[in-house]
C-alpha cells in the first residue's frame, strides 16, 4: 500500500507515486498494466502510464509516436474514499487495433467509469517501466492511496478481469504485505479472499504468511 500525502512545498507538481525499475518486454507481444487507487480528496490528479527504452516511449494506436504515454492523465475519480482500478494495454508493434481496451473500474460496482488510452510498442523496444503519480495538488495534506501494481503478458494466462475486480491479492502480493508483519485494513479484503480460495481448493497445499 502506497500512501501519498501532498506537502505542496512546490504546488502543482509531484505529490507521490513511483517509477518502477525497467523490466524486459517483447515488442511482438501485448502487456496489461494495472494499479488500484483511492483518493481522499478531489485535490490533485491521477497519472498512470509507462516509460520504455524504445526510440520513443510508445506509439499511439493511430501510428503516431508518443513521448509521454499515459493510460490516464490528469484524471479525477467520480467519488472520494472509494477504490478504483486502472487498466492500460500496450499492444504488440504490429497490431491493427484502433480502439482502446483499457479503462477505470469502480471496485464496488464493477462498472467501467472511464476509458483508458492504449498504445503499441515502438519496434525495437526491449524494456519498459510502469509509472503512477499523484500530481498537481494545491492543498497540503491531500491524500491518495495506491495498491497492487502489476504487469501481465496477455497470452491467455493473465488473470481474468473478474479476478482483478474482486481485489483478490496474488500470492506474491500477500508475501509482500506480510513482510512487514502488518496487514492494513485496505489489504485485509484481498488477503481474506485469497485465503478463502486456497482453503476451498482441496488439492491445494500452501503456507501463507501471517500478520497481526
Amino acid at each position: 500500500l502506497w500512501k501519498c500525502v501532498a506537502d505542496v512545498t512546490i504546488p502543482n507538481t509531484d505529490d507521490g507515486g513511483w517509477n518502477t525499475d525497467y523490466f524486459n518486454v517483447n515488442d511482438a507481444k501485448t502487456y496489461r498494466f494495472v494499479t488500484y487507487f483511492k483518493r481522499s480528496t478531489m485535490d490533485g490528479n491521477n497519472m498512470f502510464g509507462i516509460f520504455s527504452n524504445g526510440e520513443v516511449h510508445a506509439v499511439n494506436l493511430n501510428g503516431t509516436d508518443n513521448s509521454l504515454p499515459y493510460f490516464i492523465s490528469l484524471y479525477d475519480p467520480p467519488l472520494i474514499d472509494r477504490w478504483y482500478m486502472a487498466i492500460g494495454y500496450v499492444h504488440n508493434k504490429d497490431t491493427t487495433r484502433t480502439t482502446s481496451l483499457g479503462g477505470v473500474y469502480d471496485m464496488v460496482t464493477g462498472q467501467k467509469v472511464a476509458n483508458c488510452t492504449d498504445f503499441k510498442w515502438k519496434p525495437g523496444t526491449t524494456q519498459a517501466k510502469q509509472r503512477a503519480y499523484y500530481y498537481r495538488c494545491t492543498t497540503a495534506g491531500s491524500t491518495q492511496y495506491f495498491w497492487g501494481p502489476r504487469v501481465e503478458l496477455c497470452d491467455g494466462s493473465e488473470a481474468p478481469l473478474e479476478q482483478l475486480l474482486s481485489g483478490v491479492a496474488s500470492d506474491y502480493q500477500i508475501v509482500q504485505m506480510a513482510s512487514d508483519s502488518i496487514i492494513t485494513p485496505q489489504e485485509k479484503i484481498g488477503v481474506v479472499s485469497r485465503w478463502c480460495e486456497i482453503v476451498n481448493d482441496s488439492n491445494r497445499i500452501s503456507v501463507l504468511p501471517t500478520g497481526p
